[in-house]
Formats: C-alpha cells, structure tokens, sequence
C-alpha cells in the first residue's frame, strides 16, 4: 500500500516546490 501512495507524495512535493520556484 505504501509503494502505491509513496509516488503519490512525492509527486505532490515535487509540485509544490516548482510552484514555490
């Protein structure tokens, strides 16, 4: 389960620190 949400996270920190950008 952890696998699949992990990704997820990671995704969404990578998001967030483009916008910060």
């Amino acid at each position: 389960m952890s696998i699949l949400i992990k990704p997820i996270i990671t995704e969404k920190a990578t998001a967030d620190s483009e916008m910060n950008n």
